[in-house]
């Protein structure tokens, strides 16, 4: 699989080459050493407007540099935006939801009780729709799961409770599926450092760690599809998923949450299919 594709490939290209033909970095260090210091050192008074009239002409290259370089990224990349709250990337992930059917892939760890708040019953209806879901999780009996739930501000096992609902949510939409429908929903586990959610829906990548779920430090990046940064997080999602010495299937149950009860009896979070 090639990790770095794009649907504008010949437009990066040309700008790519533009950029190495031009040669911006000798450039400038060449325009600053052999003009702008002598014409310092050498001119005053009556011909200060020259040190002014290249000044500002220097500073003109460096601003088309900068500009032309973030151009080359953002277009290989297919950055769509940058979300700095959670509300707001949850309002775009909402309006790509026409996508879900499809298939998707879904990373969790910081971000899991906040996305099943806002998730869970529209991937239940995309599961009994086909959608092909794979889900990759935390191992809940990992020693990491303790830095998920410090880091989250979750009570000690909450994190377990959330994951063993996920497998009962995957459970529950196949009992509920339609004898015409094939409900495909695989969910593995890894024991490793946390990695960082992610959330594709089929052409849409999000990519994000709220790791406190709050609006002072979340960031989110969403990309388009088939360009750079999609292709990046759908690999390494692959590579994650396809290694059987990193992640494997495992079944939860309730012995596995401490303080199971206590959690059951405070979520608010509705799990109907």
């Amino acid at each position: 699989m090639k990790l770095f594709g794009s649907n504008k490939g010949n437009d990066v290209k040309r700008f790519e080459e533009k950029r190495r033909l031009m040669g911006y970095e000798t450039f400038l260090i060449g325009y600053i050493v052999l003009i702008i210091l002598p014409c310092m050192i050498l001119s005053s008074g009556k011909y200060a407007w020259m040190n002014i009239t290249l000044a500002v002409i220097l500073v003109a290259l460096v601003l088309w540099a900068y500009f032309d370089k973030t151009f080359v990224t953002s277009t290989s990349w297919g950055m769509r935006a940058i979300y700095t709250s959670l509300q707001s990337e949850r309002y775009y992930m909402n309006y790509q939801r026409t996508h879900f059917w499809r298939d998707v892939d879904v990373l969790l760890s910081y971000d899991i009780r906040d996305f099943l708040e806002d998730k869970i019953r529209e991937l239940a209806v995309m599961g009994k729709l086909g959608s092909k879901m794979r889900i990759l999780l935390l191992d809940p009996q990992s020693p990491y799961v303790e830095i998920v739930e410090k880091a989250s501000n979750m009570k000690p096992g909450e994190y377990a409770y959330y994951v063993l609902q996920i497998q009962n949510f995957m459970l529950r939409v196949n009992q509920a599926a339609t004898e015409d429908s094939i409900v495909d929903i695989t969910i593995k586990y890894y024991d490793d450092l946390p990695l960082d959610n992610m959330f594709r829906a089929y052409d849409v990548m999000f990519a994000y760690d709220n790791k406190q779920c709050s609006e002072e430090n979340f960031m989110s990046y969403s990309f388009d599809g088939n360009l750079n940064g999609y292709n990046f997080y759908r690999v390494f999602f692959e590579e994650k998923w396809n290694d059987e010495s990193f992640c494997y299937s495992k079944e939860i149950t309730g012995d596995m949450v401490p303080n199971y009860r206590v959690f059951a009896d405070n979520d608010t979070i509705s799990y109907r299919i």
